[in-house]
């Protein structure tokens, strides 16, 4: 046996008890606060998917009533949300280079993701769980072939202590998982309880456990991302007839023929009725989906509370963007820059649960996440990181925003050139490829909606747009009527000049 000098077995009993002192002796107050963070995946807020959440609702009393996601398409949005970067500043140098849906993805993607790294190294327990990235982004850390059966030791990225994610990220059933860096499938003959195998419930199990096991010892930031209610919206065998009658809402932007919109709009001829039944089904699946999630959160949210750390918890709730359904004669998806694929849920609860009146209105986005989690935490921002968002810290903690807070929000995507194109209603296209900026400012009656759309691969610095689009939300909420011909010379330099700016900042210049 191998024994310690006096002195250094006090040495060790010292250090041993500061840290016990560090996080389990401090008061809630003292203690740095946890972060418990749900992302969904296509989740629409505009068609009310989350009536299905309902305990959600109940727990997660606060939130943003404009809050968008930057880029309207999975692994941009992510990579954004996880980075704290706008898509200008992560996107591919090259339209050949489609990178993960045009972020880039060179050796150094994973190391951008900085702000869980910050939370690690400040003491937080970190876990990933669910959905990271989409299938290019992924070819670090998931077998290749994604999928393969007898997968070599597999990378796990810096930030994460805990690393449990599909591979591939679009599975609902016998789905395989890295979970840090060992391939697991998680199927009928490995793991035999009834509905053992669902992807969306394995995800928050595993979470629970993770977050059961280590947030009364230190802080934890525990990430839960779903695939739930991406297609094919796959519901869990205890779900599958629930929910009957829930359909597509019929606004009036349902199978409206908008010709004076880009050309993709503008094609679309009428919706069949084979099509407008399968999309009332999916959204019916898309919702049975979101419950599974709903019974997670509420697992999760009774576990904290039974561990006396709902006083010091942040939980939070929201998606990578938006989706749409049959609107504008549109079949079912997003990478569109209209307000049901751009504004998403962002719901919340802060220690002890207080809670405001009303929805926060000022503008937020899913770039602003990392700083605003750093801020919480009182972590600096890393040093020589640069981050585009802007903290939210001080709105979720019912302070009125600054006066020079933001009235515009920016809009970017680049179309894929692979994107499915389904007869008669195309989804994308090389041309389909916009930026554009949200502008509200109710104090001066301003509800804009200002697009400039390019052909990203004959265009790719975006210096020649071919087609413009403006909507005046205060008349015309569902943007169904382009004002952007009928607009003064003045007002269309403006925008130009305002969106031009806020596409080409960079950290501070963003906020």
């Amino acid at each position: 046996f191998f024994f310690l000098p006096a002195f250094a077995t006090v040495f060790l009993m010292r250090a041993l008890w500061g840290l016990l002192l560090l996080f389990c002796g401090r008061s809630a107050a003292e203690r740095p606060p946890n972060f418990i963070f749900f992302l969904t995946d296509d989740m629409d807020l505009l068609f009310n998917s989350l009536h299905a959440m309902s305990f959600t609702k109940s727990v997660l009393t606060e939130s943003f009533s404009n809050f968008f996601a930057h880029t309207p398409v999975c692994c941009p949005s992510r990579t954004e949300l996880l980075s704290g970067r706008y898509f200008h500043n992560v996107r591919t140098s090259t339209a050949k280079d489609v990178g993960c849906m045009h972020a880039n993805i060179d050796d150094h993607f994973h190391q951008r993701m900085v702000f869980a790294r910050a939370l690690k190294d400040a003491g937080y327990r970190t876990m990933m769980a669910g959905k990271y990235l989409n299938e290019p982004g992924l070819w670090h850390v998931c077998p290749k072939p994604i999928g393969s059966e007898t997968p070599p030791k597999l990378a796990v990225p810096d930030p994460w202590d805990r690393f449990f994610v599909m591979c591939p990220a679009t599975c609902y059933e016998n789905c395989l998982f890295s979970d840090n860096g060992v391939s697991k499938w998680y199927n009928d003959s490995s793991f035999t309880q009834p509905g053992g195998n669902y992807a969306p419930t394995v995800i928050g199990n595993e979470t629970l456990d993770f977050i059961s096991r280590h947030i009364t010892q230190q802080p934890v930031f525990a990430f839960m991302s779903v695939h739930s209610p991406h297609q094919p919206a796959t519901p869990a065998p205890w779900y599958r007839d629930a929910l009957p009658g829930v359909k597509v809402p019929r606004s009036r932007a349902y199978n409206y023929s908008a010709t004076d919109h880009h050309w993709i709009v503008a094609a679309q001829p009428p919706l069949t009725a084979k099509l407008e039944e399968s999309m009332d089904q999916l959204q019916r699946q898309r919702e049975q989906t979101l419950l599974s999630v709903d019974d997670s959160i509420r697992e999760i949210y009774q576990k904290v509370e039974e561990l006396g750390q709902l006083n010091n918890t942040w939980f939070f709730f929201t998606s990578d963007h938006g989706f749409h359904e049959g609107q504008f004669r549109l079949g079912p998806c997003k990478r569109q820059p209209y307000d049901t694929d751009i504004r998403i849920p962002f719901l919340f609860r802060r220690p002890g649960g207080a809670s405001a009146s009303s929805p926060v209105t000022a503008l937020g986005g899913l770039p602003d996440i990392a700083a605003t989690l750093l801020e919480l935490a009182n972590v600096s921002v890393p040093v020589n990181t640069t981050m585009d968002g802007r903290s939210l810290a001080g709105l979720l903690q019912g302070q009125q925003p600054a006066p020079q807070w933001r009235t515009t929000y920016l809009i970017e995507y680049i179309a894929d050139s692979d994107a499915p194109h389904p007869a008669l209603h195309p989804k994308d296209n090389s041309n389909n490829t916009f930026r554009g900026l949200r502008w509200i400012e109710p104090a001066q009656q301003i509800n804009l909606a200002y697009f400039e759309f390019f052909d990203a691969y004959r265009d790719w610095n975006e210096t020649q747009p071919y087609f413009f689009e403006l909507y005046d939300l205060n008349k015309d909420p569902e943007q169904l009527h382009n004002v952007y011909s009928a607009a003064p010379p003045q007002q269309k330099q403006q925008l130009a000049q305002m969106l031009l700016k806020e596409y080409t900042c960079s950290g501070q210049d963003c906020r």
